[in-house]
């Protein structure tokens, strides 16, 4: 199930570093982080899966390690992975707990993913911040919390 989204994942272009600004990286998810929104059923779950895998993928591709060392360390590529794997296993678990399998999580990836690849595609490319560093509100409100 995660590495399904992984291999989705892995079909990001392959995009060269640039200078985007660590502190609006950092600003936009740590305001999602203390906004106290955070994921309330297993879509939302899955769509917090494929945006860390999408953005676990990059970060270890696209990104150097000097640019990832400023960056809140919950962004860096371990991290990353082990958030997509904590949300697809819960989203997998609820939807397998309800169904009887997890066919309803693969419809759900299918989904998700495709627009957390757009959102890293507008990372790189969206003129307008709001757009260009939406992918941080949503890791943001899919920080793991273990309290």
């Amino acid at each position: 199930m995660y590495l399904r989204i992984i291999a989705f994942a892995s079909a990001v272009i392959a995009l060269p570093a640039t200078a985007q600004s660590t502190d609006y990286m950092n600003g936009y998810y740590q305001r999602a982080v203390e906004s106290g929104v955070a994921p309330e059923n297993p879509s939302d779950m899955v769509r917090c899966a494929s945006y860390w895998a999408v953005w676990s993928q990059s970060a270890a591709q696209d990104w150097d390690a000097a640019f990832m060392e400023r960056l809140s360390p919950d962004l860096r590529p371990a991290e990353s992975e082990l958030a997509a794997g904590y949300w697809a296993q819960m989203a997998s678990d609820i939807y397998e707990d309800e169904t009887g399998d997890t066919a309803r999580f693969e419809q759900e990836v299918d989904i998700a993913t495709p627009i957390a690849l757009q959102a890293y595609l507008d990372l790189r490319t969206a003129p307008d911040a709001r757009d260009r560093y939406h992918m941080f509100r949503v890791l943001g409100a899919c920080h793991l919390t273990f309290e």
